[in-house]
Order: structure tokens, then C-alpha cells, then sequence
């Protein structure tokens, strides 16, 4: 729990020194200068169609197994998410994920980049037996598309992610300090009750600079490891000396994971994280890895998930103060807001008032649904493998407010299983074999059912 300080009452505008601070830290602009510079002007980002089919491999495909035809695969980038969209004659597979949850955005070049390069995401990921990825057209020519592919994806992420939203968040707790500064002199002219309980305080205003760590293990006498630490993302860099190999990889540090000293036979440590695992020099560089480890952890606290949640305290914080400064300035003016409709009618006499609370904003809410998503092929076989004592069941999906519930019920199970929307990292919409329908687990029906398979993934 916060614990608020009182500071004696201020009797004028000279007596409050804070503006000053304020000032120094460009949190308030100076007098004149135009504050516009300030806001961020929303602009949507304009949607982008890539064609990112691998042709060795459709090639391949289409003389293996003609029936299936031409494996194409195709990359939309729209304002707020990425989707992924998969095609033949037999099957189609639609993933959707916003910029927020794209998490790494890698790029491994093959001899430098002259042999083509592979574009790795949490869209895209390698599997545990190394496949995956993505290497869109031919193999061998193609860095230059995964390179424009990376750097678009990598700056819609730092403008819908959770880079922005940090960002946004600095952007809305300077502002407020902004009207709480200029509030102050206007309080003590009009001689308005008000005693500060939370104080105007620039938060961190220093931005961290670049730091360079060399993270590379001299037993892998052939690989180069740079750990590089940005302002708003980590960046891992690692050259491969005998194959020319190598590899970008950028992650936000809302995404890295946790971050700890992994420590392993006698005196052998690293670091590890979302990123990789670290073990610097010949394994028992105990100090490199404790300055990267509390570097890692320092930033996440600003700038990752920690520090967005602390961020959105302070910003409580003085938006509380705020309304505390404004109701103190409407009781020594007596300028209420909103005005009376007499007051309304006096001052625009003749005029149409609306009547009193008709412009409240009203929150809209998503409408509650539920969907039978009972799997029919599934329920068979389990009702043979049980010789009847499962019984038939039913699985229903219930869309509520801010979570959806997937309720399973037969004689062995009666379940009901919380996932809220925010931790739905994507939705999958698959067809397989010509007519069989799934949408991430759902697969309703005898698996035919493409009319609600596709409403359940609009919804």
C-alpha cells in the first residue's frame, strides 16, 4: 500500500519550487512553445501483403503429391496483427497474433546472407528437431526479402507492442505532471484549500544507454556471442566463423521471460532467459554473469512487465492528486463542471440544452455467448474405449466479459476451465483434408461444421 506524505500548503506560485524540476527534466515545456510536439498523433498503419511461400518446398510438394497442388503462403500485416495464411488444394490454416505476442524476431543468414536466410518469430518457431521458420521464395536469394520482412514486423512491434505501451504510458504520466504543475500557481492565486499529498516527481527520466556484453564461450572457439542491451529491447548477435553464419535476434523485455544465474557441475555459470543461455568466457565467470543478470533484471523492472504495472500506480498516484487539485480549484471558483442546464441556458440563450447527463460516455460490453463445441468423432471413440461407462458428453464454450470458460461434462469429468481473453495468444483456423474444420481446440461437431468453426473464430 502507498503511503502518502503530507507537504505544508503552498501560499503562492514562488513558494513551489517543483516547476523548476519539472522544467529541467522536460517534463513541462517552456512558456510558449508548442506542446503538440508532446502528443502522439495516432496514424494506422497501412496493410501489407507479402508472399512468403517457400518455393523449394512447394516445388517439391507439387511433384510429390500432385493432388495437393501448389503449398502457397501468404503474410498480412494489418494495424494491429500479423496473420499468417496457408493454402492447397487439401487444407488451409489461418494464424492470427497480435504485435504484442509476436515476442523474438529473428533472422539467421546462411554464409553471411549470400546463401538466402530464415526468418524466425513466435509465428514461425523451430521445433525441438530444428525445423521451422520461415524462408520465404527460393532458399538461396532471399535474404533481402527475410531482411525487409524482420525490419517491418520488428517497427510495427515497436508501435503496437509493448515498447508503445510503455512508451504511451511515459507519454500520459508526463502530462499529468504537465496539468499538475500549471494547476499549482492558478490554486494559490485564486487562494484555493489544498494541501499536496503527492509530490510532482519526475519518474527515471534518464533513458539507459547501450550496454555491450561480449557473451561468447572460448570453448565454442568458432562462435561470436554479443549480448546487446537497448534502451526499450534486447539484442542477441552470434557469427558462426566456419559456416558464415549469422544470426539477429531482438526481443522486447516485457518478453524475455525470467532472467536468473543458471548454475550447473562445481563452479560453471550462466545466464538464461527467453533469449538463450549465456555462458561467458570458459564457464565460471561468475562476475560477467551477476553484472548481466542484475543489467537484464533492472531493465525489465523499468521497462518490462514490472515496470508497466509500476508505472500505472504512480500514474493513479497523480491522477488522484489531480482531481484533488481540481476540486479544490472548483470550490474556491465555484465553476462546477458539468454545468447546470440554467447555467447552459444562459449562456447560449436560444439554443437547444441537452438535458442533464445525456453526453456520459456509456462503456459497451461484449455480448455473452455459448457454443456447443462438443467433438463427435472424439466422444465415439471415447465411448468404445470405455465400453459405454464415459457415456455420452458434451463440451460447451462460454464467451463471458473478460474470459472465456470451456466446460467438459461426461460420467469420469465435470470441469470447467478459465482462460481469460488476454492470455489467448492467438486464433487458428485450420482446414484439413477438403472439409474438416478446427479453430485452435475447438473441433465442433463430426468436424464438418465450417459455419461455426468460422464464427467461433470471428468471435
Amino acid at each position: 500500500m502507498a503511503h502518502y506524505h503530507r507537504q505544508p500548503p503552498f501560499a503562492s506560485a514562488a513558494a513551489y519550487p517543483t516547476s523548476q524540476v519539472l522544467m529541467q527534466s522536460g517534463s513541462i515545456v517552456a512558456q510558449g512553445q508548442d506542446e503538440s510536439a508532446l502528443l502522439e498523433t495516432w496514424v494506422e498503419l497501412p496493410t501489407m501483403h507479402y508472399d512468403v511461400t517457400n518455393k523449394d518446398s512447394a516445388c517439391i510438394m507439387c511433384c510429390l503429391c500432385p493432388c495437393m497442388g501448389w503449398n502457397s503462403l501468404r503474410m498480412v500485416m494489418d494495424d494491429q496483427e500479423v496473420t499468417l495464411k496457408a493454402k492447397n488444394f487439401c487444407c488451409t490454416s489461418v494464424q492470427k497474433r497480435p504485435y504484442a505476442q509476436l515476442g523474438e524476431v529473428t533472422v539467421i543468414r546462411k554464409l553471411g546472407g549470400a546463401c538466402g536466410a530464415v526468418l524466425l518469430s513466435d509465428l514461425t518457431p523451430v521445433t525441438e528437431d530444428g525445423q521451422g521458420g520461415m524462408a520465404p521464395g527460393w532458399s538461396c536469394c532471399n535474404t533481402r526479402l527475410v531482411e525487409e520482412l524482420a525490419e517491418e514486423l520488428q517497427r510495427r512491434k515497436e508501435v503496437r507492442g509493448s515498447i508503445a505501451q510503455i512508451q504511451k504510458l511515459d507519454h500520459m504520466y508526463n502530462h499529468v505532471l504537465q496539468l499538475r504543475g500549471r494547476l499549482m500557481p492558478l490554486l494559490a492565486q485564486r487562494g484555493a484549500k489544498y494541501q499536496e499529498w503527492v509530490p510532482i516527481l519526475p519518474d527515471d527520466p534518464v533513458q539507459r544507454p547501450d550496454q555491450v556484453y561480449n557473451m561468447s564461450n572460448f570453448l565454442e572457439c568458432c562462435t561470436i556471442r554479443k549480448l546487446i542491451l537497448r534502451p526499450e529491447e534486447a539484442e542477441v548477435r552470434v557469427e558462426d566463423i566456419c559456416s558464415c553464419n549469422q544470426i539477429v535476434q531482438k526481443r522486447e523485455y516485457a518478453q524475455l521471460g525470467n532472467v536468473n544465474r543458471l548454475k550447473s557441475c562445481i563452479c560453471c555459470v550462466g545466464v538464461s532467459s527467453d533469449l538463450g543461455h549465456f555462458n561467458p568466457g570458459y564457464g565460471c565467470n561468475r562476475s560477467k554473469v551477476n553484472e548481466v543478470v542484475e543489467e537484464m533484471q533492472d531493465r525489465m523492472i523499468r521497462r518490462g512487465n514490472m515496470g508497466q504495472i509500476r508505472k500505472q500506480e504512480l500514474l493513479l498516484q497523480q491522477m488522484g492528486e489531480l482531481l484533488r487539485q481540481v476540486n479544490a480549484l472548483q470550490g474556491a471558483t465555484a465553476a462546477y463542471y458539468p454545468p447546470s442546464p440554467a447555467m447552459m441556458k444562459r449562456a447560449f440563450p436560444g439554443e437547444k440544452v441537452p438535458r442533464e447527463g445525456s453526453g456520459a460516455w456509456k462503456i459497451t460490453s461484449v455480448e455473452e455467448k455459448s457454443y456447443n463445441i462438443t467433438d463427435y468423432c472424439q466422444n465415439c471413440a471415447k465411448c468404445c474405449c470405455t465400453l459405454g461407462c464415459a457415456g455420452w458428453g458434451t463440451d460447451m464454450l462460454d464467451l463471458e466479459k473478460d474470459s472465456l470458460y470451456l466446460v467438459e461434462k461426461d460420467n469420469f469429468d465435470n470441469s470447467r476451465i478459465k482462460m481469460p481473453y488476454a492470455q489467448l495468444e492467438s486464433v487458428d483456423y485450420t482446414r484439413e483434408s477438403c472439409c474438416f474444420y478446427r479453430v485452435n481446440f475447438a473441433s465442433p461437431g463430426w468436424g464438418c461444421n465450417r459455419k461455426l468453426v468460422e464464427e467461433l473464430a470471428e468471435e
